[in-house]
């Protein structure tokens, strides 16, 4: 009778144990994402680069035209919803000749701000290397390096 205990009631027990799971399927545990590439991710809507900045809560759009020699950014907030600064962003260029600033040029808004500011340099002919915006929003400051582009 000690056979049936040591062997038999364990094998029995592994099969039931092992038959309740069938059937289900592996769910992460709550408050994880099921696939790591199911992530939520923002689409830039003006087809840019988005860097996110202070957690989520704020995006910065980079659109980079190379044959024009512009850098076009767009504030965002967490929403994707346009926030209006008032403080024109400062884009920080390492050059050939040394460093480089460029002050952003508002794309409307004027006076009260604006959320898209533009740059233009013959130094934005090509990808730059080790370049950054510094921008203020809600009283902090940010300096967000930009991006490499797919291409």
């Amino acid at each position: 009778m000690n056979v049936v205990k040591v062997v038999i009631l364990p094998a029995v027990l592994f099969l039931a144990i092992g038959l309740t799971g069938c059937g289900k399927k592996d769910e992460p545990p709550a408050g994880k994402p099921k696939d790591a590439h199911e992530h939520d991710q923002h689409a830039a809507p003006h087809g840019g680069e988005l860097v996110e900045l202070a957690g989520g809560t704020v995006h910065v759009e980079f659109l980079h035209d190379e044959s024009a020699g512009t850098l076009t950014v767009h504030l965002l907030d967490g929403s994707m919803k346009p926030i209006v600064v008032t403080d024109p962003p400062v884009l920080n260029l390492k050059t050939a000749s040394g460093p480089k600033q460029i002050t952003g040029a508002a794309a409307s808004g004027g006076a009260a701000g604006a959320s898209q500011w533009s740059f233009r340099d013959d130094a934005l002919k090509s990808h730059p290397e080790g370049a950054s915006v510094r921008l203020t929003i809600a009283g902090k400051t940010y300096s967000p390096e930009l991006p490499h582009e797919h291409h």
